[in-house]
């Protein structure tokens, strides 16, 4: 066990162990397992299988999720163009007009 010798409620490696082994941050460990995977590498993806000692079928579907997440991960959506309000283009104009005053 990396950890202390303590009791441990739960078996198994904590995130920052896994982290360690894999050889990767403890914050990007927890960013991946929230599921930001975007851009992970396929050598991340095998430290990470060869941390949790994945066989070769469990190694191929982390892969194949981290494939599938990049993959489904939709752009941002574009806010519509709303129509300027005519006071609002009027305002815009006095403005304007006011600014263009005052340089001469």
């Amino acid at each position: 066990m990396l950890g202390g010798s303590g009791y441990r409620p739960v078996k198994g490696l904590r995130g920052e162990e896994v982290a360690m082994l894999a050889g990767v941050s403890a914050g990007y460990y927890a960013r991946i397992e929230r599921g930001h995977l975007s851009g992970i590498s396929e050598a991340v993806l095998d430290s990470l299988a060869r941390a949790l000692q994945l066989d070769e079928s469990e190694g191929a579907h982390l892969r194949d999720l981290a494939r599938s997440a990049s993959a489904t991960r939709r752009p941002a959506r574009r806010r519509t163009a709303q129509p300027i309000r005519p006071v609002l283009q009027q305002i815009a104009r006095c403005l304007l007009c006011g600014a263009r005053g005052a340089r001469r």
